[in-house]
């Protein structure tokens, strides 16, 4: 009898899109509230401000339910 191998659909990769500075402007007024947080931004933003990743680092750090984000 021959095996019948099923192939599971993987999710539609999300949309990348970019930010506007006044989406960044609203996530960062949003602010999670931790001041550790806020300085590990200031941190991560001194080196890595213009990397095409941050956007990413920052919805994790501010937290993924940020309507602005």
């Amino acid at each position: 009898m021959p095996e019948h191998h099923t192939t599971t659909e993987r999710p539609a990769a999300p949309q990348r899109r970019t930010l506007t500075q006044a989406e960044i402007d609203a996530a960062i007024q949003e602010w999670n509230g931790n001041i550790e947080s806020k300085h590990a931004v200031v941190r991560y933003m001194k080196d890595h401000a213009r990397e095409k990743d941050t956007a990413a680092w920052l919805r994790q750090e501010f937290g993924d339910d940020l309507p602005a984000l």
